[in-house]
């Protein structure tokens, strides 16, 4: 088993597996009444891929047909349209851009600003800011050029360069938004809820169990108002999980809000550009973020 796959097989299944699920699902493990995320996920991808619902049925498939064929599989079923990649978010290996354009019509990068001073990107569609990891979010407003440079010289002089200082990082998020203002351009800030901001859900889906996921949407919509909220499957390296992230928000949404409900909201949204839920088929709905 190659470096790729053993990685595969811990982040998708044995992860899952640590979380227990209470909900029953007779029909897969007959000899347990109790299905847990792992065994739940395991048994729709090998519905997706049409093979034996075993760790080791789904590792012979993925070899035989290879990451190009399994990519599109999972996004096609998933009705992915567009592909927004944080690409600063490192791994061993890993596709670039144009690698993946095949696999939807618009694909594009999402950029963690701080990574600007590190090296040069193209084909940014928006920007994100991990400034809260170095310095905090009480960004000082009033922070010069000159306390910039100061804080870049400290900046180089570090190895490997590490845009760490809290002038400097405070200096380039300000430049930041100009730039998103001007080229409107949205902007993600790695933490918090302000005004300005959506509230993403993805990460507790598909890592809950059924009724964890159900719940947690259900609290969220307590706290913030329909046209605030958006689901990005927070996934990455494998094409399974953004199927699975894809496949059990729709199921998970329309479990929560009535299908009438939903269809009310798709003819009021019409005229407002950052959502569209479309219901061109049901039940299997799909949640789209548009530019």
């Amino acid at each position: 088993m190659n470096k790729i796959t053993t990685l595969f097989f811990t982040a998708l299944f044995l992860c899952y597996a640590l979380t227990n699920s209470t909900r029953h699902e007779p029909g897969f493990h007959k000899e347990s009444s109790v299905v847990t995320p792992h065994q739940r996920n395991l048994k729709d991808i090998a519905e997706l891929y049409g093979c034996e619902p075993s760790l080791e049925g789904v590792e012979e498939y993925r070899r035989v047909n290879g990451m190009q064929s399994i990519c599109s599989t999972c996004f096609e079923t998933a009705k992915i349209s567009s592909i927004l990649i944080d690409d600063g978010f490192e791994v061993d290996k890993k596709h670039y851009i144009e690698w993946q354009k095949s696999f939807a019509p618009v694909v594009g990068r999402i950029l963690r600003i701080e990574r600007v001073a590190e090296q040069i990107l193209d084909e940014i569609y928006g920007f994100k800011s991990i400034a809260a990891y170095y310095s905090g979010l009480e960004i000082n407003t009033n922070v010069t050029k000159k306390d910039a440079e100061e804080a870049l010289t400290q900046v180089l002089a570090g190895n490997p360069v590490c845009v760490a200082k809290k002038n400097f990082v405070d200096y380039i998020f300000l430049q930041t938004l100009e730039i998103a203002q001007s080229y409107d351009l949205p902007v993600q800030i790695h933490t918090g809820l302000v005004l300005q901001v959506y509230l993403d859900f993805g990460l507790a889906i598909p890592k809950l169990s059924v009724h964890g996921m159900i719940s947690s949407l259900k609290e969220l919509l307590e706290q913030a108002p329909l046209n605030k909220m958006m689901f990005s499957t927070d996934r990455y390296a494998f094409p399974e999980t953004f199927f699975l992230g894809a496949k059990k928000s729709g199921e998970v949404v329309f479990s929560v809000l009535p299908v009438h409900a939903l269809m009310a909201i798709s003819q009021f949204l019409k005229l407002w550009k950052p959502l569209k839920i479309s219901l061109r088929e049901m039940p299997s709905t799909s949640i789209k973020l548009l530019h």
